[in-house]
């Protein structure tokens, strides 16, 4: 029997007519989102250094004279590190939505984008803490098929956005399952 089908063909693609990852125009987190990452960072790093004190003034017979007097220096050097790092990370933090899907960005030294078209989706969830709920922000997990933990996470979305982010993928993806 002859085969009346078209022989399979895998044609290159034009590098150059792909979309442009770099138009698109991303929206920056909220500005409150940097006070909850920087008090998270500062309870961590007043625990660890209560630590230190409490074990170094405990065993201070025990310990060398000048590993008590550079842990401090190593400690506040974290501090310093630390705070930067929570403005760092912050300022690279965005996301766009657009007509087919959602996109994410983040990171400073380790940069990464997430881009997850809605007739993907599963489902979605908001998601608050304590210290996010004194700053009326929340944040948006989206979820695709086969995982237990979300694949997009975007942060730093005040309440309202957050709640009005989840209906719009809500309806984009119950509006997807009908075509």
């Amino acid at each position: 029997m002859i085969s009346t089908q078209e022989p399979f063909k895998n044609l290159p693609v034009d590098l150059e007519t792909l979309p442009r990852v770099d138009e698109i125009e991303y929206r920056s987190i909220a500005p409150q989102y940097f006070w909850t990452r920087l008090i998270g960072a500062l309870i961590r790093l007043l625990w660890i250094t209560l630590m230190y004190f409490i074990v170094a003034y405990a065993l201070r017979e025990s310990i060398p004279l000048w590993i008590r007097q550079i842990v401090p220096w190593l400690l506040l050097v974290w501090w310093v590190f630390s705070i930067f790092r929570v403005y760092k990370t912050y300022k690279k933090k965005a996301f766009a939505i657009r007509d087919r899907d959602i996109h994410y960005k983040s990171g400073w030294i380790w940069r990464r984008k997430t881009t997850i078209p809605f007739n993907r989706i599963q489902h979605c969830e908001v998601s608050s803490g304590p210290i996010q709920r004194m700053f009326d922000l929340c944040e948006v997990h989206v979820f695709t098929a086969g995982g237990s933990h979300s694949d997009l996470t975007i942060p730093g979305l005040t309440t309202d956005t957050g709640h009005r982010l989840k209906k719009f993928i809500l309806e984009k993806i119950g509006s997807d399952e009908e075509e």
